[in-house]
């Protein structure tokens, strides 16, 4: 919400006091500045919900001149000094960062500017207006049944029959480590494009269609022209209807050019790394202008720039995560939300996430009953207590050195898997999670087992 300065002449701020009032009560403003207020400097002055700094005529005996600076309650400033005779006062605002200006903060330390953004350089064509595409995706069946690569190779050959007169132009992207990259071929011959490396492998497909577009409007001798990618979604892309991606645009609208123009595109749809050459070619043309140093392309789409933003805010985030040494660190490593499903019950998701934080009487018991947190009996150090879903571990830094896992009461194993079992929890999990919990029983079932066994041991010693 945008905040509101007001600068106002009052003529005696007593004598308009009511206007004053009207003024915070319509426009509520953060700040305003008052001439002319007109008050004496051996007479207090405030204003409910606001902080006053103030400057008065000393001199004479009626009240005149005066400055102030009402400043509204929740804003954070600091009162300047200004030795002068002039009616003067100054004050430093302490605003909240906006998000742009912490971005750039961000950006400016590690040394990264943004690229200058891609815009559609044409309006968007009415659905009315728009050409129809035509999109062959029959080879999509046999990658399915997972069909042999001969198969899949006859079948192309054999959706290419009904076009003998036509040029076929094969597109690719790639994004690698070292960049990213885009590229065409058509009659053997390839032509590539370099683009920034935040670009994303989806901006380099499309912008490959694109060029392959702008090639059949140069070209004057062929009028039959298919485009064939590997990337499903750049070519469904330009299905949509109400589709805002600039390059996608961009597209439509030389379709539109060349349908007018007389000349046919056909799209055909084929897997990647199928060892058909023409791809193959496109592939390679691709990944060579990744690793080129120089740049072809030098504006980005808007999406891929938040995109590389959202990653590099969670980088940075999770790098301050990292640095900390919390128990909820121990139990939720990653800064990314947790998978949770959505059928579950209020009181369902509750209990779930207090089990995972360990927020129970079960495993914080000593810290309400303001005990010493529970020895561990492998070694000297102290056990924290980290709960996952059906298990409760007890977790010792000295231990976990030596990959020796901590004992977990036999009671409490017992009473943990009854008293969860009703939330279902192992519907919850991924499938990484319940195998980490499966490996985490049989490991708690060994150690049970080895204390009962080391209990009874030592009460025949005893009794002996």
């Amino acid at each position: 919400m945008a905040e509101k300065l007001i600068q106002w002449n009052c003529n005696g701020l007593v004598l308009h006091y009511c206007e004053l009032k009207l003024l915070i009560s319509k426009h509520k403003p953060m700040c305003i500045c008052l001439q002319e207020t007109h008050l004496r400097h051996d007479r207090p002055y405030s204003l409910r919900g606001y902080n006053v700094i103030r400057k008065e005529v000393l001199s004479g005996e009626r009240a005149h001149g005066g400055v102030a600076i009402i400043l509204r309650d929740d804003v954070q400033f600091e009162a300047l000094p200004i030795n002068t005779d002039l009616q003067v006062v100054a004050v430093k605002i302490k605003a909240p960062l906006t998000l742009i200006v912490r971005v750039h903060e961000i950006l400016n330390a590690r040394q990264v500017s943004l690229w200058p953004q891609v815009l559609p350089l044409v309006r968007e064509i009415p659905p009315w207006e728009r050409p129809a595409i035509n999109l062959n995706t029959q080879i999509k069946d046999l990658v399915t049944r997972e069909a042999h690569p001969s198969v899949i190779h006859a079948n192309f050959r054999s959706m290419l029959q009904p076009y003998p007169n036509t040029t076929t132009i094969f597109t690719d992207g790639s994004k690698t480590d070292s960049g990213v990259g885009c590229a065409f071929v058509v009659n053997g011959s390839a032509h590539s494009w370099s683009l920034p490396k935040i670009s994303s492998s989806y901006t380099a497909e499309q912008y490959a269609i694109w060029q392959a577009l702008h090639y059949c409007c140069m070209t004057t001798t062929m009028q039959n022209f298919v485009i064939i990618s590997d990337s499903l979604s750049a070519m469904t892309g330009l299905l949509a209807r109400r589709s805002k991606d600039p390059l996608a645009l961009m597209s439509i609208a030389l379709l539109k050019t060349l349908q007018d123009l007389g000349k046919s595109i056909k799209f055909i749809w084929i897997p990647s790394h199928s060892g058909i050459p023409g791809n193959d070619l496109a592939d390679t043309a691709a990944k060579l202008a990744a690793s080129s140093e120089t740049l072809d392309v030098q504006f980005i789409k808007t999406c891929d720039q938040k995109l590389y933003l959202n990653q590099m805010l969670i980088d940075k985030w999770q790098n301050e995560w990292n640095s900390t040494e919390t128990q909820l660190r121990y139990l939720k490593p990653k800064v990314r939300p947790r998978y949770t499903p959505k059928n579950l019950s209020r009181m369902d998701r509750v209990k779930v996430h207090r089990l995972r934080l360990g927020h129970t009487f079960m495993t914080h018991s000593y810290l309400l009953c303001g005990e010493d947190p529970p020895d561990c009996h492998w070694c000297d150090g102290v056990c924290k207590i980290i709960s996952e879903s059906k298990n409760l571990v007890w977790f010792c830094d000295e231990c976990a050195e030596n990959q020796v896992p901590e004992l977990l009461q036999p009671s409490l194993i017992a009473g943990t898997s009854n008293d969860i079992s009703s939330i279902k929890c192992e519907n919850m999990l991924l499938k990484n999670e319940v195998e980490c919990l499966q490996r985490e029983k049989e490991l708690l079932n060994k150690l049970a087992k080895k204390f009962l066994s080391d209990a009874l041991n030592e009460k025949v010693r005893n009794a002996n």
